[in-house]
């Protein structure tokens, strides 16, 4: 099952280590002028000298809200960073993610950057303009690329939690392991399967990679490979032990669809993060130092 998820994750595994190397991309925001000519040859330009067209892509969708561009002209799949107050349709008026379907064509303005993982990923882009109106039929010629790149999870694989934070040089993300779940799901013939992990307490975690925090205090991000129900926290103390610990202090969450964040999150602490699906619960660990 590991080995599987860890294939799935190539993509946040080459995130933290080429993150660093391209700071300015991971960094820097533009600021964008949302008016936009309605004559057609302005179409494909913004008003904003340095957002310079960067690349083309027809878009596949895939998973809970997963997203794939193929450029049409040398058939190559990439991924892009979506900047959702800056999406435009063809009229230069602006739409909102949803309104991004299978099919359609859009060309992404802003820093060239791209990292250099398969498929590559371009994270300094700062406008979305759609540039034609597809459909599903048009995003179907592409779909064997589709499948290289993403298969359908397996129902009894649990979902895995990575962490994010923004240091002074770079934004980093570190993968988590689970510490324990119950997971139940339905097998290809319809009967209903249970697992059940029990594992070690968060405060007995050996040689795990610490998010290290700039300040005293910092939001982190969480992000779930799949939308939890609710996420619960508890800190401690680093150093405390598990004999000790008490119920912890339960810290605020703001959850939205595939991501929470733990506002003004400590430094030297150990955090235990519970999330909640339909199929079950999953708890995993982490430390900030």
């Amino acid at each position: 099952m590991r080995k599987k998820e860890i294939k799935n994750r190539l993509l946040f595994v080459s995130m933290i280590f080429l993150c660093v190397a391209f700071i300015g991309g991971c960094q820097k925001k533009e600021a964008c002028n949302t008016e936009r000519p309605q004559k057609e040859k302005d179409l494909t330009r913004t008003n904003v000298s340095e957002n310079e067209k960067v690349v083309e892509g027809m878009l596949l969708t895939f998973g809970e809200d997963g997203m794939l561009f193929i450029d049409p002209e040398t058939e190559s799949p990439f991924y892009v960073h979506i900047p959702e107050e800056n999406i435009f349709d063809e009229n230069g008026e602006k739409i909102l993610l949803e309104d991004m379907g299978d099919g359609d064509l859009f060309a992404f303005y802003g820093d060239g950057i791209v990292l250099e993982s398969y498929p590559p990923q371009y994270p300094a882009i700062t406008e979305v303009m759609r540039i034609k109106d597809g459909n599903a039929e048009d995003a179907e010629q592409y779909k064997d690329i589709l499948a290289q790149v993403y298969q359908e999870p397996d129902p009894s694989d649990i979902p895995y939690m990575d962490v994010e934070h923004r240091r002074k040089d770079a934004v980093v993300t570190v993968i988590t392991q689970s510490l324990g779940y119950e997971w139940s799901y339905e097998t290809e013939n319809g009967e209903k399967e249970s697992i059940v992990a029990c594992g070690m307490h968060v405060l007995d975690m050996k040689d795990t990679e610490p998010i290290r925090l700039d300040e005293e205090t910092a939001d982190i991000k969480l992000l779930f490979s799949k939308s939890p129900k609710s996420v619960k926290v508890k800190r401690w103390d680093k150093g405390t032990k598990a004999e000790e610990a008490g119920e912890g202090e339960e810290q605020k969450v703001a959850l939205e669809k595939k991501e929470a964040i733990i506002q003004s999150a400590k430094n030297n602490s150990v955090y235990e993060v519970t999330a909640v699906w339909e199929q079950g619960t999953v708890t995993y660990g982490f430390v900030a130092e």
